[in-house]
């Protein structure tokens, strides 16, 4: 059963990584946007997933607009709470592959 376990993780590692090569033109228009642009499109987001917390593309993106903001923020403090922000959203996408791997594998 251990091993089952190990099996998904890969897989749902893998499959987050698809989903990020997938956005990289929009982690790359998220890049080149400024700070209010960004905080905006991050409420954007925030409130999709708000209505549909499945909703895996609107949690990638968070997440992406969340690395670029959290590289930009000068203050200590607004940089932690980014980071925290970030690995929430990480973990919410972790669980919705995982769930998805876990429904296509039959379980």
């Amino acid at each position: 059963m251990g091993d089952n376990q190990n099996v998904f993780c890969l897989k749902t590692y893998r499959m987050i990584r698809e989903h990020d090569k997938n956005e990289a033109a929009f982690a790359q228009q998220a890049s080149s946007m400024q700070k209010p642009e960004l905080l905006q499109l991050l409420l954007n987001y925030d409130e999709i997933v708000k209505k549909d917390p499945t909703n895996l593309q609107a949690n990638i993106r968070a997440k992406i607009i969340m690395e670029v903001l959290s590289t930009r923020y000068e203050f200590k403090y607004l940089k932690e709470i980014s980071d925290e922000y970030k690995r929430k959203i990480a973990s919410r996408i972790y669980s919705q592959v995982q769930n998805q791997v876990k429904q296509a594998s039959g379980s």
